[in-house]
């Protein structure tokens, strides 16, 4: 059969190359699909996967199978991706729901600047289908047609566009006029799984009606979690989509064992249309759902269609009521001059709103509408609205059904699931802040598992008690599903703590608050969303938006919403907005409240104390508050960091602006810094609040701080803000600790939702005394914060090692000729020295004392700004950076302290390590040393004083050792007879003997020795957590200049150069007179950067070995690339186009580049990866940059890894690569770090009190390299040392991601490669180069004698009925395109076949990827050969001969030649458990030749069993669907080309080696060729009683007949004697 696979996602396709004559095809191809979009749009796409068979001469295209799912299936799983899953594939038309085959497939969706995650797997295990299957978390694989019918009934108040405030002169035909233009024609569209169903079109109606089902035929479980539903309008010829709403499947249904089909309504679903300042409302439809699981077989999986339906009465369904809003706008400030001056004025939405009325030509406003308000201002930067002491009132009046019960159980669940996210909120801080052990955490988990389980068991009770009231069946569920979740929760919590395990009882109460809150929302919505809208004259401007659980009144304070009956303060905000300037358009103090009309005095009384109103028996118009709290407030604003640039200088000039109430002050700006000290506290007094003193106190007013720059021409840029919520002191309170003065804290500073920045500061509220005059404060000049408010200061010195300025471009098209760099901190300033001709400082030491607080927190961030020196001494600013000091801060060490750690836990000198210089060790076999240990030896005053127990202790555990050496042995001595290590041993059987389960490859090469391996890590090395970015030494500081963005990927365009330096901040002088050392041992008196490496010119080589790509985006129109390499070090540039890898996205490179270079000019060293054409320009794929000296200067010792194991010849096939050897290494180390020198043992290095033996065996022919691999074994672990130790790089691969320019942030591919760089010096010559060259394939010619066959399934009758099969045998290697196949065993009447045939299959075998390789041209156009990599699979298949119709399929042998199941010696003993994953396997590859029977297997098409096979689809065992079908009797031979060649064979049976015909019995014979055979062995045999009888009967009658015929004659002369 041939196949491909077309891909779509959204309205991008892609399809695969064509795959011939198999049903289990290998395509092993890779596609692209990029989107710039967001993520709302993004996941609304469906993907599908779609296997057809190729359109022929004489027939059509047919879709062999599908499979399809939205983007959000694939985006919420984890890493958001589907890594090599078997999608399970269905056909419209299929007769039974069954899977149609299965797909192989990785799904991954990337964003911008995300890398992919690859999960590690175990190439050893079998690759099971069913436990792979590409289907979401909760959804099995037994899916089942269903039937998803919509029924739409109707749909109310809908209108097309916003009714705007009519004009006063327009007459009654106009408004009619302009009324009909806005009832718009409206359908209704539901989208589910890529299919969409839709109503008819109701033409000119705000009240469409259209009594309509609309059936999704759709499998479920789907794959597809969302159901898009869409209130359109059709205008002019024109769809246009209106309005769109979601409904989660996972909340309409459950997939547990007894949950429920996805079911909804009937309940009304209210559309909002988006509009540029907000929402509005824009109708509701009447909806329902029902999910029906139905067995016709003979239907279609996927179908739509539409039929008519009853309508629906919906008093017989609810209890309506009218329902009341009521909203009090109590404080209207902090109004935007940029949206004045306009009139303002309010309206409130709740449901529709109609078109105000004209009374005698003027406007008559309703109840929820405000009269227009002109707005004052104190200053010209903020306004406010004075409403003079008359609060307006806005209410109104709706009918809906009365369905609060829902939200009552909904805000009781969000009330529980607030409070333990407060719990959960406090655990988590605590453990962030390394108080795992305390006693605190264990009562507050005990407080969270009974506060958890109390609230569960009385809400359990509240929702049990609603089911009996519900009005739908989703009512119903969900309340059954609520009561087991809480059932079920309760019972956790008794089962949660856990005192030894404190963490995983913090995980398990994560997880039961993630399972509360899913509880909280109900997908059936009981009331529209109540709008407030704010108004500029007749423009709507900005929109609050409130839910109406959240205003819903109950006389239980947990059923009640959480702004109900309360003073808010809330923001309005406009959704679309200048970035310069602040979204938010005003601050609010409202009050609000929702419920039954009938209940409106319960609105009234929850007022605060102070509000009066005249209308005592209706709902008031206005407010006014008799009663207030004057305070006075003070805000103290010191300082603030940020990270984003609002200049195109990279710097910013800040000042803070601080709200309260109608009152606005501003701080002076701070210009040119990110990090602006500002050091003031503003006053404001006669600021009121309104409420109780314990309303007040428990819910103080915000205070609102705007951050803003300053630009040129006085202009202005928002940058963010953030509320303070003051510390309230009232009169009966004394000012004093620990509330007063109020201390300072970072708040984060928000720009809509992104953190900008953060700012320290603090305020307060102090009530002012009755009596007492307040001046104006409008007077008072800005104070400094108080020294009491003001963190305490230290003494600290600032030290800097200047290393050298890197990658420095032009400043308005001038170059950088004397640059500087100043590095501030708060208000003290460290200035460098100038720069040599390279760019590196020439004085690299600088140190500075500073004043720091004395709490981490407190810490100001660190700025360093380069400037440049121009003429006359003028100094230009060329870019910045802003980082935290916290990462820089060292906590001196007492050198005592420093020698103990060194030394040992009781030891405090080296002195007395020396006096144990020969009693540590016990004398060993040297043949012994077999398996990799390290021994740390710890020695403390205790063993000093019982040297005999210690090495009596030492002595046991090295017996211990010995013997489980020994067992080691005789293990390894068993393993070696079965399997011997390849011959063939080069760079490349370590590459891939070294690769894990993240690898593409499944093949785990196994060799004998351990060592024999490196380490790949999936990206960067410098991004590893053990080697910190190779900053140890020289730190890197990416300078900017420009307006950034936040984004990491955005901003890289404005850097503008990077400084290179480390800094160090640390407590100076000491308070004590102890001595301080540095880390490594040096007087921290002298600096704290002794013994650092010199910033001069140093000489290198360079070698870059590049391995392989990995996923490279494909850049020609077959989906592939031809890929090569090229490198720039500064001006040398290697162009490798020559040896460019075609048509291939995971090429081989296998090439190693060298350059010669010196630091700091060739610092750096771009890779690049390009797509040859030979006839159109040729395309950047990707690029790589890597920094060389950071590798050189780092403590992890990057340029050169550290292989496994040391050989002193070079005569393997990976021999010693470093300039140095192990010991020189070692010894340089414990120079550097102060440690003593290594002490050697004929077995093992002594290092301080650190002790460390060989790690591999060696035997006498090997004592001269002992030495070398002993300290190698030490530097592998030199992260062991204590203080001084680090990890060191060992010999590895490195996996980079390659980036495009033109698509920043987006991975166009990985490469695989290693670096290494030698400094070139007199004594030591620079290694030879490694030898990566990809290793070509092995020739060889797989022999494979058919002798015989049994018991093969005889699927025929012939005209007498009798059972038999006209057998052959057909069989491939590799790709089926070009079979073989054996004569015809005819008539096999009992299974039993004859051939001596002989199959020859010449491949090329590639034993590091165990792949077989063929080089072939995809098409006649190609001029180069295509690689293919295809599994070295021998597939066997035997088949019944038809002459006038198809051959048909008996069964199917597949053998993988390195790995498959030793075949049987005896007939008998050839069964299916033969195949089963615990058989004993063999290589042929090794064994070269074998021979014995196996089972065929295959598919039963007996009708008998067609029930069967449904059963075993239906419970999900596919692998019982495969039944016995006969047995092979082959002989498998394999042998070299030259071996081939040397004595060569025949196909079949012909010559040269011919074989013998087979001995078939008489009765296997074509019968149209042999009719004398077919009249023996079939009539004859069949029908010889018969024939004998009709002889006789013949016989008898011609007697007769002659007798007959004779007798008148013969009576004649009888009767005359003739």
């Amino acid at each position: 059969m041939n196949s491909y696979v077309h891909i779509k996602v959204g309205k991008q396709m892609q399809k695969t190359k064509i795959r011939h004559n198999t049903g289990s095809p290998y395509y092993n191809e890779y596609f692209v699909f990029e989107f710039k979009t967001n993520l709302q749009v993004l996941n609304d796409k469906t993907i599908t996967l779609t296997v057809f068979r190729p359109k022929h001469i004489f027939r059509r295209k047919k879709i062999l199978g599908y499979i399809t799912m939205d983007i959000a299936t694939v985006w919420n799983q984890p890493d958001h991706q589907f890594y090599r899953k078997w999608a399970i594939l269905s056909t419209p038309k299929s007769n039974f729901a069954g899977p149609r085959g299965y797909l192989k497939v990785t799904i991954t969706i990337l964003t911008k600047g995300q890398i992919p995650k690859i999960p590690i797997i175990n190439p050893l295990e079998e690759d099971d289908i069913e436990t792979n299957l590409l289907l979401p978390e909760g959804v099995t694989m037994e899916r089942r047609r269903a039937l998803f019918v919509f029924k739409v009934y109707k749909a109310i108040d809908v209108t097309r566009k916003t009714s705007q405030m009519p004009v006063v002169n327009e007459d009654d035909q106009d408004r009619d006029r302009r009324n009909r233009r806005d009832y718009p024609n409206v359908y209704f569209k539901v989208t589910f799984a890529g299919l969409t169903a839709k109503t008819s079109v109701k033409r000119r109606t705000s009240h469409p009606k259209w009594n309509e089902s609309l059936t999704i035929a759709e499998m479920y479980p789907a794959l597809c979690q969302k159901i898009k539903l869409e209130l359109c309008y059709k205008l002019h010829m024109r769809k246009r989509v209106k309005c769109v709403k979601y409904l989660q499947l996972t909340s309409i249904s459950s997939d547990k064992d007894d949950g429920f089909l996805p079911t909804f309504g009937p309940a009304y679903i209210y559309f909002y249309r988006k509009t540029v300042a907000g929402e509005e409302f824009a109708g509701k439809v009447l909806l329902s759902l029902e999910t029906k699981i139905f067995t016709d077989i003979q239907s279609k999986t996927r179908c739509v269609f539409k039929e008519s339906i009853p309508p629906i009465l919906e008093t017989s369904l609810w209890n309506f009521e009218d329902i009341l809003v009521f909203i009090a706008i109590i404080n209207v400030s902090a109004i935007h001059v940029h949206y004045l001056p306009k009139p303002i004025s309010f309206e409130l939405g709740f449901g529709r709103t109609k078109a105000i009325e004209l009374a005698n030509g003027n406007l008559l406003l309703p109840k929820y509408y405000t009269r227009r308000y002109n707005p004052k201002t104190l200053d010209s930067n903020f306004w406010h609205i004075d409403f003079d002491n008359s609060f307006p009132c806005l209410h109104k009046v709706a009918y809906y059904p009365n369905l609060r019960r829902r939200l009552y159980i909904a805000n009781i669940i969000g009330t529980i699931a607030y409070n333990l996210k407060q719990r959960i909120s406090e655990l988590d801080y605590l453990f962030r802040h390394n108080q795992g052990k305390s006693e605190m955490i264990g009562d507050k988990l005990l407080e969270f598992c009974a506060y958890t389980s109390e609230s569960c068991k009385k809400c359990m009770d509240l929702v049990q008690n609603a089911i009996s009231i519900c009005v739908t069946n989703l009512d119903t569920e969900k309340g059954k599903y609520c009561v087991r979740e809480l059932a079920d929760i309760e019972e956790m919590c008794q089962k949660i703590y856990n005192p030894r395990s404190k963490k995983n009882s913090f995980a398990r109460a994560q997880r039961i608050y993630e399972r509360i809150r899913l509880l909280v929302d109900h997908p059936q919505e009981t009331l529209p969303d109540v709008l407030l809208w704010m108004r500029f004259e007749n423009e709507k401007v900005s929109c609050l938006k409130f839910a109406a659980k959240d205003l819903i009144y109950s006389s239980t304070p947990d059923e009640a919403g959480r702004y109900c009956g309360k003073i808010s303060t809330l923001y309005f905000k406009r959704k679309k907005f200048n970035k310069s300037k602040s979204p938010v358009v005003c601050k609010s103090d409202l009050y609000l409240w929702l419920g039954l009309k009938k209940d409106s005095q319960e609105c009234l009384k929850l007022l605060p104390p102070g509000f009066e109103y005249n209308n005592v028996d209706e709902i008031p118009d206005f407010l006014s508050l008799k009663e207030s709290i004057i305070f006075q407030c003070r805000v103290h604003i010191y300082q603030g960091r940020f990270g984003l640039a609002y200049d195109y200088t990279g710097l910013s000039d800040f000042f803070v602006t601080v709200i309260v109430g109608e009152r606005c002050k501003r701080t002076k700006v701070r210009h040119a810094t990110l990090n602006p000290i500002w050091n003031e506290t503003l006053i404001f007094r006669h600021v009121v609040a309104y409420g109780k003193r314990e309303q007040i106190a428990q819910k103080p007013p915000p205070i609102i701080v705007e951050i803003t720059d300053q630009d040129k021409c006085c202009q202005t840029e928002h940058v963010g803000r953030c509320e303070l919520i003051p510390v309230i002191k009232f009169k009966n309170t004394v000012y004093g600790p620990p509330d007063f003065p109020p201390r300072l804290a970072w708040r984060d500073i928000h720009n809509e939702n992104i953190i900008v920045g953060d700012m320290l500061a603090s305020a307060e509220l102090l009530e002012v005394t009755e009596g007492v005059k307040e001046e104006d404060d409008l007077n008072d000049d800005n104070i400094p914060v108080a020294d009491d408010i003001r963190p305490k200061l230290e003494n600290y010195r600032l030290e800097v090692h200047f290393w050298g300025l890197r990658d420095l471009h032009k400043v308005q098209h001038l170059s950088v000729m004397k640059p500087k760099v100043l590095i501030e901190c708060g208000e003290e300033k460290l200035w460098s020295d100038n720069v040599s001709h390279n760019l590196n400082f020439v004085n690299p030491i600088k140190c500075i004392d500073i004043k720091l607080p004395n709490y981490e927190e407190f810490l100001p961030p660190l700025s360093i700004k380069l400037l440049d020196m121009r003429a006359f001494g003028n100094l230009k600013y060329i870019g910045n950076h802003s980082t935290h000091i916290q990462e820089f801060v060292f906590h001196p060490i007492i050198r005592n302290d420093w020698e103990k750690q060194l030394a040992g836990f009781g030891l405090k000198s080296y002195e007395s390590l020396r006096s144990h210089k020969d009693s540590f060790y016990v004398d060993m076999n040297m043949d012994e040393k077999k398996e990799h240990k390290l021994t740390l030896n710890v020695f403390d005053e205790q063993k000093k004083e019982h040297p005999k127990c210690c090495c009596l202790g030492r002595c046991v555990i090295r017996c211990m050792h010995l013997l489980g050496k020994r067992n080691k042995i005789v293990k390894e001595v068993v393993e070696d007879d079965d399997e011997s290590e390849e011959d063939n041993v080069d760079w490349w059987t370590k590459y891939y003997a070294s690769l894990d389960g993240t690898a593409e490859e499944s093949t785990v090469h196994h060799v004998k020795n351990p060592n024999f391996k490196l380490k790949i890590y999936n990206d960067e090395l410098e991004n590893q957590a053990d080697f910190r970015g190779f900053t140890d030494i020289v730190g890197k500081f990416k300078l900017y200049r420009g307006k950034t963005t936040g984004d990491d990927v955005e901003d890289e365009s404005f850097v503008i150069g990077t400084l290179k330096c480390k800094i160090s901040v640390y407590a100076w002088p000491p308070v004590d007179e102890l001595h301080y050392v540095t880390p490594s041992g040096f007087s921290l008196e002298d600096g704290f950067f002794q013994g650092y490496p010199n910033n001069g010119s140093l000489d290198f080589v360079v070698r870059v070995y590049c391995v392989r790509g990995i996923k490279l985006t494909p850049k020609d129109l077959a989906g592939k690339c031809d890929a090569y390499v090229v490198i720039r070090m500064d001006q040398s540039v290697i162009n490798d186009s020559k040896n460019y890898v075609p048509k291939n996205v995971n090429p081989t490179f296998g090439r190693c580049f060298e350059f010669s270079g010196s630091f700091p000019k060739d610092h750096s060293l771009t890779l690049s990866v390009w797509d040859w054409d030979r006839s159109s320009r040729r395309d950047l794929i990707g690029e790589t940059r890597i920094d060389l000296e950071n590798r050189v200067y780092t403590a992890h010792r990057a340029n050169c890894g550290l292989q496994f194991e040391y050989k002193e010849f070079a005569d393997g096939p990976c021999p010693w690569r470093d300039q140095q050897r192990p010991t020189e290494i070692l010894e340089k180390l414990c120079l550097t770090h102060s440690l003593p020198p290594p002490e050697y043992s004929p077995e093992s290095v002594r290092i301080g009190s650190v002790e460390f033996t060989a790690p591999i065996a060696v035997g006498d022919d090997k004592r001269s390299s002992l030495k070398e691999n002993v300290a190698l074994n030490a530097l592998h672990n030199w992260n062991r040392i204590p203080v001084a130790g680090c990890h060191l790089v060992p010999e590895h691969v490195e996996t980079r991601s390659l980036y495009n320019p033109s698509k920043p942030g987006l991975e166009q591919g990985k490469i695989q490669l290693w670096i290494d760089v030698f400094p070139l010096t007199e004594d030591r010559p620079v290694p030879d180069m490694v030898n990566i060259k990809p290793r070509k394939p092995v020739s060889y010619e797989l022999r494979v004698t058919i002798w015989n066959t049994e018991e093969v399934v005889l699927n025929e009758d012939d005209f007498f009925g009798d059972k038999k099969s006209d057998i052959y045998v057909k069989g491939w290697l590799g790709r089926p395109d070009k079979p073989q196949q054996t004569d015809t065993h005819y008539r096999s009447l009992n299974g039993e076949g004859n051939f001596n045939w002989r199959f020859v299959f010449p491949f090329d075998y590639l034993s590091t990827e165990n792949k077989a390789i063929q080089m072939k041209k995809e098409n006649a156009f190609d001029i180069d050969l295509t690689e293919l990599k295809i599994p070295c699979r021998l597939v066997l298949q035997v088949w019944d001969n038809d002459i006038f119709s198809k051959d048909d399929f008996l069964g199917t042998l597949t053998l993988e030649l390195n790995r498959f199941p030793r075949g049987a010696k005896l007939v008998k003993d050839c069964t299916l458990k033969m195949l089963g994953t615990n058989a004993p396997k063999i290589n042929l590859f090794k064994t070269r030749r074998t021979r014995g029977w196996w089972p065929f297997i295959g598919p039963s098409l007996d009708s008998k069993q067609i029930l069967t096979v449904r059963t075993l689809i239906r419970k999900n065992k596919i692998e019982n669907l495969l039944f016995f079908k006969g047995k092979l009797d082959v002989e498998l031979e394999l042998v070299t080309a030259e071996e081939a060649a040397a004595n060569p064979v025949g196909l079949g049976r012909s010559k040269p080696s011919p074989l013998a015909p087979p001995k078939r019995p008489e009765t296997s014979f074509a019968w149209f060729s042999n009719p004398l055979k077919t009249c023996r062995f079939i009539v004859w045999k069949n029908l010889k009683y018969k024939i004998l009888k009709v002889f006789l009967i013949l016989v008898l009658l011609v007697f007769i007949g002659v007798a007959i015929y004779s007798f008148p004659g013969y009576s004649v002369k009888k009767l005359l004697h003739a």
